[in-house]
């Protein structure tokens, strides 16, 4: 059951041994726990190993399924797997939970497993934003700022909760009284108050819900900082956000990122906390890096953050011109973005001022992996205005560092193939890759387009597909884990050196006419582990299309529901009518 989340849709897989074949008249029973439920309007079932599709009965008030081979029996003794899929996992915090599957053949009870679940995780509350108006320690009437978004809807009568770290903070004693407001999605949906020594609440009024991806914010004032200075964690320790519904069950959940209380004592420059992802890369290869940071001290506007590369971590001569930089979180304009290859830093101009410990995420790309496995050296950020350094990071710190990992293997990208070609065009992507090692169910291929492509690469979604022999394409899962790369996930083992075809779809296109681009890449991971690369395959864009005007269309029915045949009748204002000796194709897309 993956994910085993809040709120979430998931197919569900049960691997069990049978002893008696399970005939197109016998049945697999399915026995959910109340708080699962089948989402019926697209529920499917088929047994993975043999590829046989099962029909699926349902009866959504006793959360069970019955489930039969569709045509084909499956024979005994052997072990299967069946997979289930949309199901719709608890719309709260669930304890541990137990499935039960068995067969049923001439109404008896054949063959039986229970397979155990841990507690249902919490969904998340994302682009989460912490500020203050003072970090020094023993300083009183303190503003905290917690900004977040919901992934999932918080109901009627629920509450949103912010938690501060217990030993740090009271907010009962607090003078003048602590208080708060809500602004944003929060506005005049309910009322602020503390409820405990560390708990603020926002108690949603009745009628009125937290809707999903609204851009909230609670303000509490009055705060006492610690007594003592140090940094404050990000986890289960540190700043929290919860969700709640009318019954106290929790429904979501996010850690601030950590908060470095200042000696009260210290005067001049104060620290970055640093995030880094990833903490490990694979020798010679290029990767993209994401540094968060959170410094103490206001960045004002047309400031720099200066990103002290380690030595293992360069920008190559020929990525220097199309490296790119690109900002989240509190700030996402800059003014500019530069690399000194005498330094190896990366200078970022901000457009805005920065808050204190506001949170900003840095991404870079195109950074080149030296070719000695070990440990690098530590990543160092500087903050800067007029010449001045206002905050720097820790040398010291070891999660400042990576950890190098051999050079993986060799990948294989035979062909680069998409269509349509033209500049600015939503546009499929077929890649014909070969793999030197054999790859496991659930691994990862990620491919890293060009920097001529925009990084979210799309305005819709991303759908990949797996092509097999007779052309037929199977949808997978795949994401956007970073700017400009996608993921696919492998569905199945690859063994070495197969040869497999992936689609991926709506992928827009540049807009440079008659460009080459830049050279693709092509990488398998495994556990977090590179363990093929390969830098290869360009594509030329081409002009944007021609003009058609579409100038009727008839149908030899206007009834609802009824089949019809439809005429479209067209013409070309400019460009040239693909014929048939050409292998061009005319698209009809319909609404």
């Amino acid at each position: 059951l993956n994910p085993n989340r809040v709120g979430q849709n998931t197919p569900v897989s049960f691997t069990f041994a049978i002893t008696h074949n399970i005939d197109t008249t016998d049945e697999i029973v399915v026995e959910l726990p109340l708080a699962l439920t089948p989402d019926e309007g697209s529920l499917t079932a088929y047994e993975s190993t043999l590829g046989i599709d099962l029909v699926v009965n349902s009866f959504k008030s006793a959360s069970v399924l019955y489930l039969k081979p569709e045509t084909t029996t499956i024979t005994s003794p052997r072990t299967i797997t069946v997979v289930v899929s949309s199901i719709n996992n608890p719309q709260y915090v669930a304890g541990a939970f137990s499935i039960v599957v068995y067969t049923v053949e001439n109404f008896n009870r054949i063959d039986q497993k229970t397979f155990d679940f841990p507690a249902t995780d919490p969904a998340d509350f994302t682009s989460l934003q912490f500020s203050s108006t003072s970090l020094v320690a023993k300083v009183t009437d303190v503003s905290y700022t917690f900004g977040f978004t919901n992934e999932i809807e918080v109901e009627s009568g629920g509450s949103i909760r912010i938690e501060f770290p217990t030993g740090e903070y009271d907010l009962t004693t607090s003078s003048p009284p602590v208080n708060c407001t809500g602004s944003g999605a929060l506005e005049n949906l309910g009322s602020c108050s503390v409820s405990s020594a560390t708990t603020i609440t926002f108690a949603l009024n009745q009628g009125t819900a937290l809707s999903v991806d609204a851009i909230a914010t609670i303000v509490v004032n009055g705060v006492k900082n610690p007594t003592n200075d140090g940094v404050i964690a990000s986890g289960p320790a540190g700043f929290i956000v919860y969700g709640y519904t009318a019954a106290s069950q929790v429904v979501s959940r996010g850690y601030y990122q950590s908060v470095n209380i200042q000696d009260n004592a210290a005067t001049g420059g104060g620290a970055c906390m640093l995030e880094i992802s990833p903490k490990s890369v694979s020798a010679g290869t290029i990767t993209c890096l994401v540094v968060e940071i959170n410094c103490s001290s206001v960045i004002p506007a047309f400031g720099d953050i200066r990103v002290d590369l380690p030595s293992q971590l360069t920008i190559s001569a020929q990525h220097q011109s199309i490296f790119r930089c690109s900002l989240s979180g509190f700030l996402t304009a800059y003014e500019d973005c530069a690399y000194n290859n005498g330094t190896n830093e990366v200078t970022i101009t901000t457009s805005s001022e920065v808050k204190p410990l506001a949170s900003l995420k840095i991404s870079i790309t195109h950074l080149t992996v030296g070719p000695t496995d070990g440990t690098s050296d530590a990543l160092r950020i500087v903050t800067e205005y007029d010449g001045t350094t206002i905050d720097v990071s820790d040398n010291n710190d070891p999660s400042n560092k990576f950890t190098i990992t051999s050079a993986p293997g060799t990948f294989d990208i035979q062909s680069i193939d998409f269509e349509p070609r033209n500049e600015g065009e939503n546009a499929s992507y077929t890649f014909i890759l070969s793999s030197s090692v054999t790859l496991k169910k659930d691994s990862f291929i990620r491919i890293m387009f060009p920097p001529q492509y925009d990084p979210y690469l799309t305005v819709t979604k991303i759908v990949c597909t797996k092509v097999d022999a007779q052309s037929k394409e199977t949808e997978v899962s795949c994401s956007r884990p970073e700017d400009y790369v996608i993921q696919i996930t492998n569905p199945a083992l690859i063994d070495a050196p197969e040869i497999n075809t992936f689609k991926i779809y709506n992928i827009v296109n540049p807009n440079n006419t008659n460009t080459v681009t830049g050279t693709f890449i092509a990488y398998t991971v495994e556990e977090g582990t590179i363990l093929e690369y390969v830098q290869s395959k360009t594509v030329t864009i081409l002009p944007a299309p021609g003009l058609l005007s579409l100038t009727a269309i008839t149908a030899t029915s206007d009834e609802i529901k009824m089949a019809a045949d439809y005429t479209f009748s067209f013409k070309m204002i400019d460009g040239k009518v693909p014929t048939s000796n050409s292998g061009g194709k005319v698209y009809i897309d319909f609404p």
